[in-house]
């Protein structure tokens, strides 16, 4: 199977990407967009819920609310784009078959579709962190923890579609999976509800992404070791993607 030329990835993915997009929105008010609601809506609810609910075991409501709305950004962009790369193979199983885009041109795609999404998410928080917390965000540590985030949910996204072209029941199985490691991340629950296993969230490589985002919203500091190791992640990530694709290149023509 014939390949298109290293530069011709990107507009090919970008091409896609606003493909997918105007589909998602034709016969629908906001089509993605809907994923900003519902981020707005949980918010409220589960934060007004949760936090009455455990208001006299938290150090402080403001952090709280803080921290569930960044966790909810970052949630949001990861599970859409890795339970979209995990069906995209059988998706667009018709087009592999019949032109010369790549398979990493549709990976790259799906995650150039969410990301205007994530954009609009990251704005929203920055201002409600302003206007209802009266919290500043520095620009730096924010873009960092931004492209961070970019850089780890594109490796998961990849390795969740190159597995998913070859084990087809990956789609149902990559949503259980961020299901549960939603749930053990501290996104609904302050990492000091842990007491004296609080050390168990380094076994967590979400938690160290999500600590560097919530810092970086919430304008506070977190130790440097979790910058170091979300950084780690992305390279250790990057590189185990990169040696499954290798592996896998010259099989995808049976898989197709």
């Amino acid at each position: 199977m014939s390949q298109p030329p290293a530069n011709a990835y990107l507009p090919l993915a970008l091409l896609l990407a606003r493909i997918s997009l105007v589909n998602a929105f034709r016969r629908s008010g906001l089509g993605p967009l809907w994923s900003s609601v519902g981020v707005l809506v949980a918010v409220g609810t589960v934060g007004l819920l949760f936090g009455t609910m455990l208001r006299s075991l938290l150090i402080s409501f403001e952090d709280y609310i803080s921290t569930l709305a960044a966790g909810l950004v970052m949630w949001t962009f990861l599970a859409a784009v890795a339970n979209d790369s995990a069906i995209a193979f059988a998706r667009w199983m018709p087009i592999l078959r019949h032109s010369r885009i790549s398979m990493p041109v549709i990976a790259l795609s799906v995650l150039l579709r969410h990301l205007p999404v994530l954009g609009l998410n990251i704005a929203l928080l920055i201002v409600l962190q302003h206007a209802v917390l009266g919290r500043a965000v520095e620009p730096l540590p924010m873009l960092g923890a931004v492209l961070l985030l970019v850089a780890n949910v594109y490796w998961i996204g990849a390795l969740a579609f190159v597995l998913g072209a070859r084990f087809r029941d990956i789609g149902q199985l990559v949503p259980a999976v961020i299901q549960l490691a939603f749930l053990l991340t501290p996104i609904l629950w302050p990492p000091y509800f842990l007491g004296r296993f609080e050390y168990l969230l380094s076994f967590n490589p979400f938690y160290f992404q999500f600590s560097i985002l919530m810092a970086a919203a919430a304008g506070i500091q977190v130790p440097s070791y979790h910058w170091i190791t979300a950084m780690g992640l992305a390279v250790a990530g990057g590189a185990l993607t990169l040696g499954v694709y290798r592996w896998s290149k010259f099989r995808w023509p049976y898989w197709i």
